[in-house]
């Protein structure tokens, strides 16, 4: 899945009109959820609720990854640091003392 070639392109309109077993309301849900979702893991659990083949979902979400921003460097790093903050005060202390675990975070 490649990702639109122009910002005013629906990237999801080609793959639902190229699947022929979908009804229109399969349409209209797949649409409305691909564009009401605010991420992958959201849209994933729209998809899973919806009775389609797992083909499709795949392509679905396929499709809206391609068109995700790659995330930089610098915001992994401000995103850990922002996980790191909400973490249970105890937990954190742990972290602290056992560098490989905080490393491990980071890097998830």
């Amino acid at each position: 899945m490649s990702a639109p070639t122009s910002p005013f392109q629906d990237a999801i309109a080609g793959v639902l009109s190229a699947q022929p077993n979908l009804t229109d309301q399969n349409r209209s849900d797949i649409w409305e959820a691909y564009h009401q979702s605010k991420d992958l893991n959201e849209l994933a659990q729209h998809l899973q609720m919806m009775d389609i083949p797992d083909s499709v979902k795949h392509t679905i979400w396929m499709t809206k990854a391609s068109t995700v921003p790659k995330q930089s460097p610098v915001d992994k790093v401000a995103a850990a640091i922002q996980a790191m903050m909400r973490l249970d005060p105890k937990q954190m202390e742990i972290a602290e003392k056992n560098p490989r675990t905080l490393q491990a975070f980071l890097k998830g």
